[in-house]
């Protein structure tokens, strides 16, 4: 039975020295995982790169198959004498890196194609899985796209059709596909 947390650099690559994970999750924002690793005298130096892909598989008790919780990139890297910390972002990170140069051609009609467009058209190609919204949308005029990054402006399209009774969110899942979706109430009994 494999010791959890299981985490795989690149898919293949096990991480050992694992000391803990962090999880930082806020809404319509890339997922930020940070991972502790000892490293007594540098002996784990270099153990990942920056852009290296993560997987992370993680149960509460030793399980034979854990689940996958994370599927994201290492963003950033910390090293010290002791320790080496992982700064891993899901795919909605991808949206952060990325600015727009031309203003996105669909102004006006479904925000889901509106949305879909601008992940498309994303040079890192993050995979995307289901972006559901029926909702009808007509850009204000005047308001501009170009030179913000991809993520900012889907924050704002969904900030505008949120401001209605029905919220919609855009998440990364576990397999590191993007996803639009209706935002769950609290007292559904789905959740």
């Amino acid at each position: 039975t494999p010791k959890t947390p299981v985490v795989l650099v690149n898919g293949s690559r096990p991480l050992h020295g694992v000391k803990s994970i962090s999880s930082k999750d806020n809404l319509n924002t890339p997922r930020q995982l940070t991972i502790n690793i000892s490293s007594v005298a540098g002996r784990r130096s270099g153990i990942a790169e920056v852009g290296e892909t993560i997987q992370v598989y993680l149960a509460p008790r030793m399980w034979s198959n854990p689940p996958l919780i994370f599927t994201g990139y290492v963003a950033g890297i910390e090293e010290t004498s002791t320790n080496i910390r992982l700064t891993c972002l899901d795919a909605l990170g991808f949206l952060t890196n990325e600015y727009i140069t031309e203003e996105p051609a669909h102004a006006n009609g479904n925000i889901s194609t509106m949305i879909k467009s601008i992940v498309a058209e994303s040079s890192y190609k993050p995979p995307i899985a289901r972006i559901i919204s029926d909702f009808r949308f007509n850009l204000p005029t005047g308001l501009k796209f170009k030179g913000k990054t991809r993520l900012a402006v889907i924050q704002t399209l969904l900030s505008f059709v949120n401001s209605g009774p029905v919220q919609y969110q855009i998440y990364a899942d576990a397999y590191g596909y993007v996803h639009v979706a209706q935002k769950r109430e609290l007292h559904d009994s789905n959740v």
